[in-house]
């Protein structure tokens, strides 16, 4: 997996909230499994800061062909809250072709958005708060 650090936003390149993670099938499915940068045999809580490293120990522990890929926790940091829009099935893999509807919502939000690694969808990272209740 290549990671063009240099596309992403500095939050995320100093980001202290790192972890990779590993392809693994759970009932059948493909899924990805957070584990610790620093301890990449050790799998990561996403509710417990003491297992998220900086961005560039787990960018290290994947260049190094110890994971898959690296990952940010989304949550609080400071006064900021980084939030993740996850697109799915919204692109074709073989033209590269997004769907419109889902190319309104990457155009509305103007932030940063990365291609999933499935190639079928879309992350977007934004800054902002859920209210509470059904969503």
């Amino acid at each position: 997996m290549t990671v063009h650090v240099d596309q992403l936003p500095v939050d995320v390149q100093t980001s202290t909230r790192a972890v990779v993670w590993n392809r693994e099938t759970r009932d059948g499915k493909l899924t990805k499994v957070p584990y610790q940068a620093a301890r990449p045999a050790v799998r990561a809580a996403v509710d417990d800061p003491s297992t998220f490293a900086l961005f560039a120990v787990a960018l290290a522990a994947v260049e190094d062909g110890k994971a898959d890929g690296v990952g940010i926790v989304l949550g609080r940091t400071g006064d900021q809250t980084l939030t993740g829009i996850d697109l799915d099935k919204c692109r074709d893999p073989g033209t590269g072709r997004i769907a419109p509807d889902a190319q309104a919502i990457i155009d509305e939000l103007d932030s940063y958005a990365e291609i999933s690694p499935s190639g079928t969808g879309v992350h977007i990272l934004v800054y902002g708060d859920l209210p509470s209740g059904r969503r």
